[in-house]
């Protein structure tokens, strides 16, 4: 299950950076959250509407989205 959660984690990324929102509608539940690190405007958490509405605009303020470069991926057992 660990690595079929690091697919997971990092398909999510690559679709909230190409602004796939359909794909993350389909990756996501409802109760989802997703955290950024830090102290800066961008930081903390944002719920399910939120990660959609960031979908939904990268693709109009970046010319060709975000590509985000993944060094390590934590993605344990989901209790299941």
């Amino acid at each position: 299950m660990n690595e079929e959660n690091k697919l997971v984690a990092r398909e999510f990324l690559r679709c909230l950076g190409a602004g796939d929102v359909s794909a993350l509608q389909a990756l996501m539940t409802r109760d989802a959250v997703a955290i950024t690190a830090g102290y800066s405007a961008i930081s903390g958490p944002r719920d399910y509407d939120a990660i959609i509405a960031l979908a939904t605009a990268l693709p109009q303020i970046t010319k060709s989205g975000v590509v985000f470069e993944i060094r390590n991926v934590t993605a344990e057992d989901d209790g299941a």
